[in-house]
């Protein structure tokens, strides 16, 4: 939907549901510092549990909708290109993940993120701290 057509839309009964957000940020801007928790590459797997943790975050904040096969095809194969995924454990289990991947394949490389979520500030700052540690390689 455009800005243009919401009334349309709207007197069809439809609404908006939800949001997408595309934030850019230079990884040099990131502080270095050490991780709380380990980051590390994830494999298959992993996918029941990436797939637990979102519902359990989509049930607490407004605005996140399920996601079904086409969705989290599109978390981990953005533009038909595999994604790495990297998970955050704390003592209760998963407590974050990002998938990532390299835009281009020359330089500059940036690092395109399909999916960041965390359940605690620890994985939060982990995952930023990892992600600061590849400031030398990635934009």
């Amino acid at each position: 939907m455009y800005p243009s057509t919401f009334g349309l839309y709207r007197k069809a009964g439809y609404e908006l549901a939800g949001s997408y957000c595309k934030v850019a940020l230079e990884l040099r801007q990131l502080t270095r510092r050490a991780r709380k928790l380990d980051v590390e590459s994830s494999n298959q797997p992993e996918q029941v549990a990436t797939e637990a943790l979102y519902r359990e975050l989509a049930r607490q904040r407004p605005g996140y909708l399920d996601r079904g096969p086409y969705i989290w095809n599109r978390v981990r194969q953005p533009e038909s290109e595999a994604a790495c995924c990297f998970t955050v454990r704390g003592p209760g289990g998963l407590e974050g993940y990002m998938y990532a991947r390299p835009a281009s394949q020359r330089p500059p490389f940036d690092l395109v993120l399909s999916d960041f979520v965390t359940h605690s500030p620890q994985a939060f700052q982990s995952l930023l701290a990892f992600l600061a540690d590849h400031s030398t390689t990635f934009t």
